[in-house]
């Protein structure tokens, strides 16, 4: 891999880390491997499509505006 490429690559996994970081510093929680079902897949394409929201934008939006807690 060409040497300006490594560092591009460590560079984003720096910012990565520090947002992961902040985020748990303020209360927020990572979730990997999050499973849907087909049918939720489709919907969340179709919403990520419908104005290019992220998956992790619109599903921060749908906990916090639906819930009550």
């Amino acid at each position: 891999m060409p040497e300006g490429v490594e560092r591009k690559m460590a560079s984003v996994a720096d910012r990565v880390q520090k947002h992961n970081e902040s985020l748990k510093a303020q209360g927020g929680r990572i979730i990997h491997k999050l499973r849907l079902k087909p049918e939720a897949a489709a919907a969340l394409a179709c919403l990520e499509a419908e104005d290019g929201r992220s998956a992790t934008q619109i599903i921060n939006e749908l906990l916090i505006k639906n819930t009550g807690c």
